[in-house]
């Protein structure tokens, strides 16, 4: 069984990757989650650490099956978050997500509803925030500032840049800035009825291209996520729409066309690229159907084939998904694809769908060397480049990242995963004293030096580094 997960933050620098995962997330258990129905949550939990709330929920939930297992694990946290807080039931959370692999896959998913609650049960967006973890692509973070975004009346010039003013000063934490500006990418894309383009100019409310760029790729994941499942967006309202997923005007778009593992439309979510289930577009300031269509069956190279130059970069990074889904997952295809694409843009496409593998395999080192060698030679670091983003996006933890370039082949793939880590630290870590320590962890010179290059520490590039082509 497939989902999307986001967050996927994108993410880009992190674009997150498309996975398998668990079954639905129960649509009953979001719209209770923000507020539209209250359904009785269950038992109250034991007064306990951590390690026993997790073995606990673990033994109710863990022997279920599909949609009933999901259910049942949605409802558990979500009482934990209101019992005993955010912080507890995230670190409850990542204890279940060694414990269960299902949980492992969709668990961006539940950071996105605990978020959700959080602000929700709080209003207030800065504490939400600040109450959430990094575990498991950050969602949490990103289901507070998508909630926020909804429950204003207008977002204006103001209102978009307030939001994460707090992480705009480059002393400030920036992989939080960055979590914050991704998340109001999915939020304008919800607010703006899944209009992709109103979204996009959303984002270009933002004063630095950093920051624009950021949102662009929470903009171009939500517009994914919620093709994969439209009918989240009515059950989040309490609304009588149809919620069977085919109820969304596509261009192109075969309604009755199967999702990446066959299932039937109406039965996939997304895992793994960080935002799963959570279409929480119930605003809908602009409720009806949007004009940019999200996705044409026609064209796998929209809706970047239909958008302006300062938006492609971030576009491509996300169109693997968009291929994937079209190619019914085929990652051998979908590598071709890319191929075919316009030229300055292939290495983009590449890294996108490295971020897709990562999802797919559950950071499997070897399933993902394996998935990234269908792809071309010549492009193929830019696939393990999306890869070991994604694995240190999941854990906010570098060296997550640097085990996996000891083990791929090549010495050029090796020097660009390398690289890859280097500018994942140069978000982690503000201030290039902070980065060069960890870049000396590795032995090879020639490997440190290409982390350092991407932490910029250096100014160069070893020798052999793939450059980027036609830009």
């Amino acid at each position: 069984m497939r989902r999307l997960n986001l967050v996927l933050a994108a993410i880009t620098l992190f674009a997150g990757g498309f996975a398998a995962g668990a079954a639905r997330l129960d649509m009953r258990v979001v719209a209770w989650a923000l507020g539209v129905r209250l359904p009785s949550v269950g038992p109250r939990l034991p007064r306990a650490d951590t390690l026993v709330v997790a073995d606990s929920l673990y033994g109710r939930c863990s022997r279920l099956e599909g949609h009933a297992k999901t259910t049942c694990y949605q409802t558990q946290l979500l009482t934990l978050r209101k019992q005993r807080g955010t912080r507890f039931a995230m670190g409850t959370l990542n204890r279940l997500s060694v414990m269960d692999r299902d949980v492992e896959l969709g668990g961006h998913d539940y950071t996105h509803m605990i978020g959700i609650t959080a602000f929700k049960e709080s209003r207030d967006v800065r504490g939400a925030f600040k109450s959430c973890t990094e575990i498991l692509q950050s969602g949490c973070y990103h289901g507070v500032i998508q909630t926020y975004l909804l429950s204003v009346p207008r977002v204006g010039p103001d209102e978009v840049r307030a939001v994460c003013q707090e992480y705009a000063n480059p002393a400030a934490n920036q992989w939080l800035r960055f979590q914050c500006v991704h998340g109001m990418g999915h939020g304008l894309t919800m607010y703006h009825g899944h209009d992709l383009r109103l979204a996009l100019e959303g984002c270009d409310l933002l004063e630095t291209g950093w920051d624009r760029q950021s949102c662009y790729g929470g903009a171009f994941m939500e517009n994914i996520i919620h093709v994969q499942d439209p009918g989240m967006a009515h059950m989040v309202m309490g609304d009588a729409a149809d919620t069977s997923g085919g109820s969304m005007d596509m261009a192109g778009l075969d309604h009755g066309a199967t999702t990446m593992d066959g299932h039937p439309q109406d039965t996939t979510l997304m895992a793994g690229h960080d935002h799963g289930a959570m279409q929480m577009s119930g605003a809908m300031h602009h409720a009806a159907a949007a004009k940019f269509a999200p996705i044409d069956s026609t064209d796998p190279f929209y809706p970047c084939s239909r958008l302006g130059e300062r938006y492609q970069a971030d576009c491509w990074r996300m169109q693997p998904a968009v291929i994937l889904f079209l190619r019914n997952n085929d990652f051998r295809r979908t590598f071709q694809a890319c191929d075919s694409a316009p030229a300055r843009w292939r290495q983009d496409c590449y890294a996108g769908t490295g971020t897709d593998v990562s999802g797919q395999t559950a950071r499997n080192h070897q399933e993902s060397i394996r998935l990234c060698s269908t792809g071309s030679p010549r492009y193929q670091p830019w696939c393990y480049e999306g890869v070991v983003k994604n694995f240190i996006d999941v854990t906010a933890d570098y060296r997550d990242g640097l085990a996996f370039c000891k083990v791929i082949p090549g010495q050029r793939n090796q020097l660009h995963c390398y690289q890859s880590v280097g500018e994942e630290i140069a978000v982690l870590r503000n201030g290039l004293a902070a980065r060069a320590p960890l870049c000396n962890e590795i032995q090879d010179p020639s490997f440190r030096d290409a982390c350092l290059f991407g932490a910029q520490v250096n100014a160069t590039p070893p020798a052999g580094s793939p450059m980027p082509e036609g830009r």
